[in-house]
């Protein structure tokens, strides 16, 4: 027996990447709530200099969004990692073969159809002589 087509390890890091791209967007969004609320109270309050102090955290949280948000785009869905997969064990030759293959299953299948007719139509000729003999 030969080795398998796809790993199972690669099915299981495909699972893996997929559910870390989830959690990055699910992270990003959270974090844009944030942004969104520390914006929302600095607009409201209008004490800049309080939200200079707090500038780095509103900037670590801007880049921690940006972040996150970059990784879960770069990470491919699931069935686009599945089709990457496919995509690369597909080569002119398999796909020669495989088109071989298929003439020669339809070639086959018109000699068995073929075949079949031929039988249908003696028995019924035969049965036709019997039934005239009689």
């Amino acid at each position: 027996m030969g080795q398998p087509i796809i790993s199972p390890w690669l099915i299981y890091l495909i699972s893996t990447l997929y559910k870390l791209g989830v959690i990055c967007a699910a992270l990003a969004i959270m974090l844009v709530a944030v942004l969104a609320l520390g914006l929302v109270i600095f607009f409201t309050d209008h004490d800049f200099e309080d939200f200079m102090e707090r500038w780095k955290v509103f900037a670590g949280v801007a880049a921690a969004c940006l972040f996150f948000t970059g990784v879960s785009i770069l990470i491919p869905s699931r069935n686009e990692m599945y089709a990457m997969v496919v995509a690369k064990e597909i080569t002119y030759e398999r796909v020669d073969k495989m088109l071989e293959g298929g003439k020669n299953l339809r070639q086959q299948l018109l000699e068995d159809i073929s075949f079949i007719i031929q039988q249908l139509h003696c028995s019924s000729a035969d049965e036709n002589s019997h039934e005239s003999g009689d």
